[in-house]
């Protein structure tokens, strides 16, 4: 259902939107839970972490971890055959539940199994939810009311209250993430050429800003932080992407691309954190971390020797205390949740206290590495 269609430009951002910090130690740890190690972990707020597992059958059940010393709930709900998270916030996870005739339907859990809400729009025949902020989600849905095309969706916590984002001139558009304002994604259509672009809105399909730059064929934004936006794009004339940063416009746009790789996307951001994905000239990907700087990228790879063999990894969101959640694929062809930290740790009372301020300015969803 999820579809991605596959200058560098420096300019001067905010200080404030981009404040460097020195560069931490990280360790990993692996999250996987008994039953399995096929497990991919996919959002971080606080101290909990949410994800998926897949189970013997082969189907994935959402699975949340909570707590310093993180323990895993299964939040699969009766009635589908499938589930996932996609989204963590305060006291509540968005993702999907996937019915025996493949459609899905958008979810919001409050902690368990039992609290699941279904938010799947009348009219539509998929949908899911990428990101929830305070009392909003936003994702995507398909059927007869979009003429069989996907549109980019707002939610205010009940299904009454959903607004399609999609812009006249788009044949398809992708909600990823969402801040208390304002929402990022994608799409493409006669606007653009057929290409994707990244999309900015604040709140109506009217809204929509284009963030895509000059010097790219394609551009996505998936995640969104205290006035800035990251994502990737596919430089012109090849098939590499770069991570991408924006503040609100296209012209603003800031390539942080490490040279040592061959592309490379940012998927998440919040505080002074952006955290993505690196790919190697051999297709290896690598879990990186930037701290406000294009020049301040971890490679954060490294820290799995301790753990076992690893061959990839990568990065799928971060908070604001630099708490990097990802996955990393093992020799034997096992993926595996991980959990990197910086040293010393965040205390767990201070991401206890932290609460909805740890996520209040940032959302996403992964990019892709082109």
């Amino acid at each position: 259902m999820l579809l991605f269609v596959r200058i560098v430009v420096l300019m001067a951002l905010g200080a404030g939107a981009f404040a460097s910090v020195n560069a931490a130690t990280y360790k990993a740890k692996l999250l996987n839970p008994s039953g399995g190690p096929q497990v991919v972990a996919v959002e971080v707020a606080d101290s909990t972490i949410g994800g998926y597992r897949t189970e013997a059958s082969g189907n994935r059940h959402a699975i949340r971890w909570h707590g310093s010393v993180p323990t895993a709930l299964d939040l699969h709900p009766n009635g589908f055959v499938e589930s996932q998270i996609f989204a963590i916030g305060e006291n509540q996870q968005g993702g999907l539940g996937r019915l025996t005739n493949g459609r899905s339907h958008a979810l919001l859990w409050r902690n368990t199994a039992a609290s699941v809400i279904d938010l799947h729009p009348p009219g539509f025949t998929s949908s899911e939810i990428d990101d929830v902020f305070g009392d909003s989600q936003v994702g995507l849905g398909t059927g007869a009311t979009t003429g069989g095309g996907v549109h980019a969706l707002l939610w205010r916590g009940s299904v009454s209250s959903v607004v399609d984002l999609h812009p006249v001139g788009f044949e398809r558009t992708f909600g990823r993430a969402l801040t208390a304002t304002q929402q990022v994604g994608s799409g493409y259509g006669s606007l653009t050429g057929g290409e994707e672009h990244a999309l900015l809105w604040s709140g109506t399909s009217a809204s929509m800003v284009d963030l895509h730059p000059g010097g790219f064929i394609a551009s996505m934004a998936v995640g969104i932080s205290n006035g800035i936006q990251v994502g990737s794009g596919l430089v012109s004339g090849t098939d590499v992407s770069h991570a991408l940063v924006w503040k609100g416009t296209a012209a603003s746009v800031v390539d942080f691309h490490p040279a040592e790789f061959r592309s490379s996307a940012v998927s998440d951001a919040a505080g002074a954190y952006q955290v993505g994905t690196g790919a190697l000239s051999d297709g290896a990907t690598r879990a990186l971390l930037w701290e406000g700087t294009p020049d301040s990228v971890i490679n954060l790879h490294s820290t799995l020797a301790n753990l076992g063999q690893f061959t990839r990894s990568t990065a799928h969101a971060v908070n604001a205390q630099g708490v990097v959640v990802g996955s990393a694929r093992s020799a034997a062809g096992f993926t595996y949740a991980v959990m990197w930290s910086p040293i010393p740790e965040p205390a767990a009372s201070v991401l206890a206290m932290a609460g909805f301020a740890a996520v209040a300015s940032r959302r996403c969803r992964s990019a892709r590495v082109f």
